[in-house]
């Protein structure tokens, strides 16, 4: 991926968190989503950390190896 894409990926995932972070402020009782928003909100988080750290990767060119690999 691109750093572009990458860049547009990450927004993405932000504004989807946001927008559920708002939805789960307008809850209704009584009428509950398909889907919880907090696992929503989790999986925008963990989506976002993993495209930070592809664009730290893309904008530094450092790529991790693991430790025990010969």
């Amino acid at each position: 991926m691109s750093i572009l894409v990458t860049s547009i990926a990450l927004v993405t995932a932000l504004a989807v968190y946001a927008f559920s972070w708002w939805k789960e402020r307008q809850y209704q009782p009584g009428n509950p989503p398909l889907i919880p928003l907090i696992y929503v909100q989790i999986s925008a988080l963990i989506v976002a950390l993993v495209l930070a750290a592809h664009l730290i990767s893309i904008t530094t060119g450092l790529v991790w190896e693991p430790p025990f690999r010969r």
